[in-house]
């Protein structure tokens, strides 16, 4: 028992040694990460009133919303493309959404694109100011990383295999789950907004539009977003 022991450890510290190796070779050298940034005065009634509406729509809790604190930088984190108007160009950009825009509101989603290209490492920092029917809870980047154990790795160890945490189980149950989201694009009138978002079995791009002072889904025909089964 003691040899088949000592056998298990050297192949443990060797498996380490290896995929930290494989690790450093794989990974790509990716600009730092800039600080967030307070939402600008003339978006923030806009961007809580939208991110208001995703946040219920991708949470599924009766008890408590999860919202992290900054939003995401989609180059860093995600490399996500942006929302395009025909398959060839959603090879182009390597992924998004693809939207069927009508004519008329062409123009707008235009804007909001050049919004995406121009701020889509910005990350902004959020503040309470969410507007739900339930409870929620700014998650900082601490509280993410508590709630992220509470997912299995995608790579497993194993020599060191994962374990559910009882006890963070208990603290976020009935709660979130956690998604997570881009800043809000707008178009120059800011009547159009696009967010990037990440949740529950979904990823992908929704898009709202302001009609009689009030944010709406757009009634546009959005595929190509992501849903996990």
């Amino acid at each position: 028992m003691a040899s088949l022991d000592i056998n298990r450890r050297v192949f443990c510290i060797q498996l380490s040694m290896a995929l930290a190796a494989s690790s450093a070779f794989a990974q790509p050298i990716s600009p730092a990460e800039e600080a967030p940034v307070r939402v600008p005065p003339e978006r923030a009634e806009d961007t809580y009133a939208i991110l208001s509406l995703l946040v219920a729509k991708l949470e599924t809790t009766k008890r408590e919303f999860l919202i992290p604190d900054t939003t995401e930088d989609l180059d860093r984190n995600y490399g996500t493309g942006h929302p395009v108007t025909s398959p060839k160009e959603w090879l182009a950009v390597g992924g998004g959404s693809i939207v069927e825009v009508p004519k008329d509101q062409l123009a707008q989603f235009n804007e909001g694109l050049t919004d995406i290209a121009a701020r889509r490492r910005q990350r902004l920092r959020l503040e309470p100011k969410f507007n739900l029917l339930l409870p929620y809870r700014m998650m900082d980047s601490a509280q993410r990383a508590e709630y992220d154990q509470l997912t299995p790795p995608v790579v497993v160890d194993v020599c060191h295999p994962w374990k559910l945490d009882k006890k963070i189980a208990r603290k976020y149950k009935g709660r979130g789950p956690l998604s997570l989201f881009s800043q809000i694009y707008f178009d120059r009138s800011q009547t159009l907004g696009m967010v990037w978002a990440l949740g529950d079995g979904y990823e992908g791009w929704n898009i709202y539009e302001k009609r009689d002072g009030t944010w709406h889904p757009v009634p546009w025909k959005i595929s190509m977003s992501r849903t996990y089964a």
